[in-house]
């Protein structure tokens, strides 16, 4: 697309293409008039422009709505490079910028739920890009949905993240160190595909170029049952029905590496694992878990597990990668591959008025109505678009995920380079540290950062959200709430 800008009589206009995208007469006031017929109302907390151009709906939204924050959004790089005196949003993206545009927003609009963002799409711009500014606006709105869900499971669940995260600390202490490689990597997540896949990955474990198993914490009962023990355990939940799938694992007597978030459900039979600690960039964890060294992996909180360990396997081998179980659907009333943990507790429940087949009945239809699956399945599309094209489906390629089904080389292949394997080191050699740091030590480095002037903002805002979520007050107010909160954890 040849953009360019021109002169108008009181501004500029710009054309791309053979289409104006502003008025070549008063560009300004033609903005001004476009916003009033909106009759934008409601406190809204950012505007998202979906290719304003040159933006002048930016500076016709500031006069209206001076707090909110105003981000752009562009179809072509060719607005990375405007000059100077044109209006500008707050904060804008082009296709040329290194960040892609969900880790974009995920950054600008954090914890927004979907009432306080409201899309502006302008008008000209959709008849000069045509799909590509509808496909800017879908992967918005897919995003903007993902954000709300989180908003609201922080609402739900912020107190136990913050609490799992405080006992966390003294579990914490067999670490290991993450060892990148070119070798192969399977994720496996507890989809009712995973059962079909099963034969495959004894196969393939069994091969001269084994994977690196990264399991889904639900996903182990049925590997175990299946005879395949994974490399590595993922669990990223705060929720204690977490505690059931890692429980499973711990009844199993191994031990084998294990990421955890910091703010997961962990039960303490774990601190004599060998754990990878994962943080989700968040200032709280971060400060603890510097303060009591403790090594981590940041990756951005997604809300589901699968999501997680992707991030984890591209960080880790630059080599192929395989996804089993991520079927982000049911096959009937069959929810997860089996065996799985909450049907024990499921068996345990049944009785002549409620029967197994009813129980699983009302779950099928919860998960169902909850909407999740089809969110994450949106982020999974919209990731492989614009990320590395070396990751498959081993088994069953589900549509609404857009991976491709790839079958791995497990025959007529040199046997594989250990140094070229992924994997874990334990700095300690493998035996757990003593002294990890307790509850109390954790509410004491969180109270000093709240004292400390170039910490004290982010970290009210942040600790607000979990303690006093939805609450509307300033930062130095809420310092003091968190304080008290904190010290009735003692």
């Amino acid at each position: 697309m040849d953009e360019r800008i021109f002169p108008a009589k009181n501004g500029y206009t710009l054309y791309a293409g053979e289409t104006a995208l502003h008025s070549r007469y008063d560009p300004a006031l033609e903005a001004e008039k476009y916003i009033a017929s909106l009759e934008i109302s409601g406190n809204c907390r950012y505007f998202v422009l979906i290719e304003p151009g040159l933006a002048y709906l930016a500076g016709a939204l500031r006069k209206q709505f001076p707090r909110s924050v105003i981000i752009g959004l562009h179809c072509s790089p060719f607005y990375g490079k405007l000059p100077p005196g044109l209006p500008f949003p707050d904060v804008s993206w082009n296709p040329s910028m290194e960040e892609d545009l969900e880790d974009f927003l995920e950054t600008r609009i954090p914890g927004a739920e979907a009432s306080s963002v409201r899309l502006i799409e302008w008008r000209p711009s959709i008849n000069a890009y045509g799909r590509a500014c509808v496909e800017l606006a879908e992967r918005t709105v897919e995003c903007i949905r993902r954000i709300t869900a989180n908003k609201v499971t922080l609402r739900n669940f912020g107190r136990r993240w913050l609490r799992n995260g405080l006992r966390n600390l003294g579990i914490l202490r067999n670490h290991v160190r993450p060892r990148r490689g070119t070798g192969p990597v399977l994720i496996c997540a507890a989809g009712p595909g995973l059962e079909d896949s099963l034969e495959e990955i004894r196969l393939w474990k069994q091969s001269p170029l084994p994977p690196l198993i990264i399991a889904a914490a639900s996903s182990v009962p049925a590997l175990l049952g299946g005879g395949i023990e994974p490399g590595l355990i993922i669990s990223t939940d705060g929720g204690n029905w977490a505690l059931f799938h890692l429980a499973e694992s711990c009844r199993a007597g191994n031990s084998p590496a294990a990421a955890v978030l910091l703010s997961a459900a962990i039960p303490s039979q774990m601190e004599t694992w060998p754990l990878l600690t994962l943080c989700d960039g968040s200032l709280w964890q971060e400060l603890l878990l510097r303060s009591c060294r403790v090594p981590f992996l940041v990756f951005p909180q997604r809300g589901t597990v699968s999501a997680a360990a992707l991030d984890l396997a591209l960080f880790l081998t630059s080599g192929e990668i395989y996804i089993a179980g991520l079927d982000l659907a049911h096959r009937d009333l069959k929810t997860h591959a089996r065996p799985y943990a909450f049907e024990r507790i499921m068996e345990a429940a049944v009785s002549r008025y409620r029967p197994f087949y009813s129980r699983a009945f009302e779950r099928e239809n919860q998960i169902r109505s909850g909407g999740s699956h089809g969110i994450y399945a949106a982020w999974f599309r919209t990731s492989l678009k614009t990320g590395p094209s070396r990751i498959y489906t081993l088994g069953s390629s589900p549509e609404q995920t857009g991976i491709p089904r790839g079958t791995p080389r497990i025959l007529n292949v040199p046997p594989a380079d250990p140094a070229a394997q992924p994997g874990f080191s334990s700095p300690t050699g493998g035996k757990p540290q003593t002294g990890g740091a307790g509850k109390k030590e954790g509410i004491a480095i969180l109270l000093e950062a709240l004292s400390n002037p170039l910490t004290e903002k982010q970290l009210a805002e942040e600790l607000g959200e979990l303690i006093f979520p939805g609450a509307e007050e300033s930062h130095t107010c809420m310092t003091g709430k968190i304080k008290e909160e904190l010290l009735k954890l003692f």
